[in-house]
């Protein structure tokens, strides 16, 4: 299967378009607002939300819910902070997207990548700006409603000098791996069962015939009953 990155289009009919989408993305549309501390909520919370309200509009539309994975998160992450240094919105200033997927070990089929930043307060407010102005923009809209894609990473970053808020959705279409047939296990050799040790038969002990009491002689037997003869 091919692989390709989806990349937000703004139509080719009105250039002016796309300069008004890149400006209301990066003013989150209102004016600018100055800049609130960190901790005024904490960017694991603001990305878990951007991520629910995804689902949530995936479900209303009929589609699966992305899969959160941690690699996408903190890629995408570092990639807000990258924006957040160099302030400004771009996805070439985030570097090379499918090289940094490649060399954190991410497959993939298909990715696609929406970037927003806005100045409303570091926090819920902040994060719902970014969730809508990318609900509000259809090229961005359609990449987060692709039925392809079903794993996702969102990420944000607070620039302090002037309270700018960026962020980034990665989303990809992970590979499928196809699980290995498992390899019969061979049946065990029986091991011969070892033959008897043939006992010897005992040779029988010969017991001496006793010998037969030997009868008188008829003889003196008939001479023994004659009475002697007196003279």
């Amino acid at each position: 299967m091919r692989r390709r990155a989806l990349v937000p289009r703004i139509p080719r009919r009105s250039t002016l378009a796309a300069g008004v989408l890149a400006l209301v993305l990066a003013s989150g549309l209102a004016p600018l607002s100055p800049a609130i501390p960190a901790s005024a909520g904490t960017a694991e919370t603001m990305e878990a939300s951007i991520v629910r309200w995804i689902n949530d509009a995936r479900a209303r539309n009929g589609l699966g819910s992305l899969r959160a994975d941690a690699r996408l998160t903190a890629l995408a992450g570092d990639r807000a902070a990258m924006l957040a240094s160099n302030d400004q919105l771009s996805h070439t200033a985030a570097g090379c997207l499918s090289c940094q997927l490649s060399d954190r070990g991410i497959g993939w089929d298909l990715f696609g990548e929406n970037l927003a930043s806005n100045t409303y307060p570091w926090g819920d407010q902040a994060a719902r700006i970014v969730f809508e102005s990318w609900r509000d923009s259809p090229p961005h809209w359609d990449i987060l409603m692709n039925p392809r894609l079903d794993t996702i990473g969102v990420g944000v970053a607070l620039r302090a000098t002037n309270g700018v808020t960026y962020a980034s959705a990665i989303l990809i279409d992970a590979p499928r791996t196809i699980a290995a047939t498992p390899r019969p296990k061979p049946a065990p050799t029986p091991r011969p069962t070892p033959r008897p040790t043939p006992r010897p038969t005992p040779a029988p002990t010969l017991r001496p015939t006793p010998a037969p009491t030997p009868e008188p002689d008829p003889a003196f037997v008939t001479f023994s009953r004659i009475r002697p003869i007196l003279l």
